[in-house]
């Protein structure tokens, strides 16, 4: 229910799609997701993911491993229905689904490299780059 109710005060959601399950496909998708990710930070918007279990499966065998026997019939029509809501083709697949929504700045931080180096092309080393060290974090 919690999870329902966080969807729904949602200002947008997102899904991500390859249009193959193919690993070369997966390992697009998840850069695609990154940049994504890193684009909504930019403009000041928090990201969530939120993707629900049926989305791990390719058919229904997958289905069927996840969720058991029992929820089988059940998450299978969760699964149609979500690809028929998003528009999903045959052969296409769902990779993740994200909330996006307003927030306050996060109140703990994480040593990163600077969001620039990561959205930059240029080749550089990672002995070159300073990480981000949050003032909060620079007397430990």
């Amino acid at each position: 229910m919690r999870m329902k109710a966080s969807i729904m005060t949602s200002s947008a959601l997102a899904v991500v799609t390859v249009p193959r399950a193919e690993p070369n496909w997966y390992v697009r998708g998840g850069a695609a997701m990154e940049r994504f990710w890193l684009s909504c930070e930019m403009h000041g918007l928090a990201v969530q993911p939120s993707s629900p279990v049926f989305l791990y499966a390719i058919d229904e065998s997958d289905i069927a491993t996840l969720a058991g026997e029992r929820y089988l019939d059940e998450m299978f029509s969760l699964f149609e229905r979500f690809n028929d809501f998003w528009g999903i083709s045959d052969g296409e697949s769902a990779i993740m689904v994200f909330r996006i929504f307003q927030a306050p700045p996060p109140s703990v931080h994480s040593i990163r490299l600077p969001l620039a180096h990561l959205l930059s092309r240029e080749n550089e080393t990672l002995a070159e780059v300073t990480p981000i060290v949050p003032i909060s974090m620079q007397n430990w």
